[in-house]
Formats: C-alpha cells, sequence, structure tokens
C-alpha cells in the first residue's frame, strides 16, 4: 500500500494523540464506545482513552424541550457525523422501511382459499 493511501486510510481509522509525559505522537486504533489503555513507546507511561460513539450522541433527545428544538439538534449532529457513519445510517434505515413494507404487504394481503391445481383435458383424442 502506498504512502499516500495509508495516510487516507489512517485518518478514518486512526487518532494520533501526544503523550502528556514525553510529548511522543502516538497513533492509537478509533474505537468508539470503548476506553483504551494505551502504553507510550518512549516512557512506558499509560495513557486511557475514551471515544465517544457517535450515535450514541447522535440520537440523544433532551426532555423539556420542543419537538422542533431537538430535532433541530439532531440534524445539525449528522452534518457533523463522518461520512461513513452516514452512509451507513442511511442504508440500515432504508433497509428497515423496506422491511417494515414488506412485512405489512404480507400482513395486509388479502387471504385467498387454497385451490387444488386440476390438469387440464385434452381437446382432442389420439387415435393409434
Amino acid at each position: 500500500m502506498t504512502t499516500i493511501a495509508k495516510k487516507f486510510k489512517d485518518k478514518f481509522t486512526k487518532k494520533v494523540f501526544a503523550c502528556p509525559n514525553c510529548s511522543k505522537q502516538l497513533r492509537v486504533p478509533i474505537r468508539p464506545g470503548k476506553v483504551l489503555m494505551v502504553t507510550c513507546t518512549r516512557c512506558s507511561g499509560q495513557i486511557q482513552l475514551s471515544f465517544k460513539s457517535p450515535l450514541s450522541e447522535l440520537f440523544s433527545w433532551e426532555k423539556g424541550r420542543p419537538f422542533s428544538y431537538n430535532f433541530r439538534m439532531f440534524s445539525w449532529r449528522f452534518k457533523g457525523l463522518p461520512m461513513q457513519f452516514k452512509i451507513s445510517l442511511l442504508l440500515q434505515l432504508i433497509i428497515m422501511a423496506w422491511m417494515i413494507q414488506l412485512l405489512a404487504g404480507m400482513l395486509m394481503a388479502p387471504k385467498t382459499p387454497s385451490v387444488e391445481p386440476t390438469t387440464p383435458k385434452a381437446d382432442y383424442v389420439r387415435k393409434i
């Protein structure tokens, strides 16, 4: 993999932190919703990192606020999400809507009585 492609990939999967003891730059994998214990390679100091899950922040609604305010904040937070989360969230919503529509169609479909198939009768008689 070329260095440009690796840097582009690392932009979405890694985050660079400075060690608080020795200021060495540490590249850490991004794990939303997890707590990581990172050990510095230079000074052996340990750092505890936690990443907030962007989806948990996205769906946080403030009680006592009007719906319009919460919806406006939701759309503002949605705009700030990384593109990969936006795409996966929209695909999940589309699939869920399709499944609900499919299930509703199956439940609302009229039930037709089952009819046994009959063999068609020949219009002619074959003579041997």
